[in-house]
This record gives C-alpha cells, structure tokens and sequence, in this order.
C-alpha cells in the first residue's frame, strides 16, 4: 500500500515516466526472447528519435530513478541489458543522446557480461567504476 501511495504523490510527468518505463520493460523483455538484441535495437532506435527539449525538463539522473523503480516494482525485474535498453529510449525521448555500453570481464576472471547507459562519459544506472570493470565490446558512440 505504501507503494501505491508513494507512486500517487509523484508529479504527473514523473507518473507518466515511470509508466512508459514499465511499459518498455514489458515490451523489450518479450522483444529479445524472439528477436537479436541489434534488431530489437533498431527497431526502437527508429521508434524513440532523439526529441528536441520536452516541454517539461526532467533530468536524465531522475529518468533513471524512475526505469529503475519501475523495473524493481514489476514482476519481471528485468536484465541490465533490458534496462538499459528502456533507459536509453526513455532518454532519447526527452532530447539526450545516450549510450549503450556493453562490456565483459577479462577471460582470467571468468566470463561476464553487463550493459549500462552514458550520458556524456557518465554512467546513468551502475556504479561509475563499472568502466574499469569490463571491457566494452562495441563502442560506436551509440550502440
């Protein structure tokens, strides 16, 4: 009940955002489970064109926050890649240029792999160190 009275007490343009974050975490969940993540990528890069300013300015930080609650509130809780999928479609709908990272660890360490989000050299939605961590394997400006 908490949840619900906390999600009514946000502003209703952040309501709006955690709702399409909700939504995009459903939709690329179901994409990739019949689709390669580059065409799944594709086709919501020619979905979600990077937007002149919205007539509402919400920070990229805050954007995050809100993919970030939807995930953890769905049933789904989705991948990092999935999220950062929905993230970086949410950020370029509000007029970002943001960047997919993929990135895997060292072959001595054991194999793994792990997706974030840039904006401007930053990282969005993990730890700042995550760089040093893995090793991005496609960095092409926007993945």
């Amino acid at each position: 009940m908490k949840r619900v009275i906390a999600f009514w007490k946000l502003p209703w343009h952040e309501k709006k955002i955690f709702l399409q974050g909700a939504w995009l975490l459903f939709r690329i969940e179901r994409a990739l489970k019949s689709q390669k993540f580059a065409a799944v990528r594709t086709n919501y890069e020619r979905r979600f064109l990077i937007q002149p300013l919205v007539s509402i300015i919400v920070s990229a930080q805050r954007i995050t926050e809100l993919v970030q609650l939807a995930n953890w509130h769905s049933h789904l809780r989705v991948s990092c890649l999935r999220e950062s999928l929905a993230l970086w479609c949410l950020l370029r709908q509000y007029g970002y240029q943001p960047q997919i990272k993929v990135g895997v660890t060292a072959p001595k360490a054991g194999f793994e792999a792990h997706a974030w989000v840039e904006l401007d050299a930053e990282v969005l939605n993990d730890t700042a160190d995550v760089v040093q961590q893995y090793i991005v394997l496609e960095d092409k400006g926007s993945i």
